[in-house]
C-alpha cells in the first residue's frame, strides 16, 4: 500500500502540484545536457550504447579528457520554473554504467563503488556506483529548504573517486520530475 495518495508512475503525491518533468533522449545528441565543473573537456555524444546494454543507441556517453582535481559531471540548466520554496522536491532515476578501464574511475585500484551525487536546489542526493555494471538509479527523492538554484547536476564529488582523463561514463534514462506540495 502506497498511502496518502502515492503514485507508482511519478513517485509525488496525487494532488501535488507538476512544476516540471523532463524525460532523457539521448538518440541523437546530449539533449540539453552540459558539462558542470569540468576541467579540460567532457566530450558527449549520443546515440551509443553501453557495454552488455541492449538498449541500442539510447545512451549518452561522456569522456574526460583531463583529470579532474573538483567535483564535476553534466547539468542541465534552469530546471523549473524560477522561485523554487522550501518543501518542493525532486523524483528522480536514471540508468548509468561507468567504464572501469585501467583505473580511471579508482586511481587507487581498489575497485570499490564510484560515490556520485545528484543536486537541485542547493541539496544533493548520494549513489554508490559498481564499476561495469549497469546500474538503475533510484527513486531519490530531494527535498528543497529553499534557494533558487534550478540546475540539475549529476557529478562525482568524491576525491579518491573522481574521473582521470580518458574516464568514460553511459547514462540513460533520465526521468525527473519536480512536485510542489498542496
Amino acid at each position: 500500500m502506497l498511502g496518502l495518495g502515492g503514485d507508482l508512475m511519478s513517485g509525488g503525491y496525487i494532488g501535488d502540484t507538476l512544476l516540471a518533468s523532463y524525460v532523457s533522449d539521448f538518440t541523437s545528441d546530449a539533449d540539453g545536457w552540459s558539462a558542470y565543473s569540468v576541467e579540460g573537456t567532457l566530450t558527449l555524444a549520443g546515440g551509443q550504447t553501453a557495454p552488455g546494454s541492449s538498449a541500442t543507441g539510447e545512451w549518452l556517453k561522456g569522456t574526460f579528457d583531463t583529470t579532474q582535481t573538483s567535483g564535476s559531471g553534466i547539468q542541465i540548466a534552469n530546471f523549473g520554473p524560477t522561485g523554487l520554496t522550501t518543501g518542493d522536491y525532486l523524483v528522480i532515476t536514471y540508468d548509468v554504467y561507468l567504464l572501469d578501464d585501467s583505473g580511471k574511475w579508482d586511481p587507487e585500484g581498489d575497485s570499490d563503488p564510484v560515490s556520485h551525487r545528484v543536486a537541485i536546489m542547493g541539496i544533493a542526493s548520494t549513489t554508490l556506483v559498481d564499476l561495469d555494471t549497469l546500474t538503475s538509479a533510484g527513486p531519490l527523492t530531494l527535498t528543497s529548504t529553499g534557494g533558487a538554484q534550478r540546475t540539475l547536476i549529476l557529478e562525482v564529488s568524491t576525491a579518491d573517486d573522481r574521473p582521470q582523463a580518458g574516464a568514460v561514463f553511459y547514462i540513460k534514462s533520465i526521468v525527473a520530475t519536480l512536485y510542489r506540495p498542496l
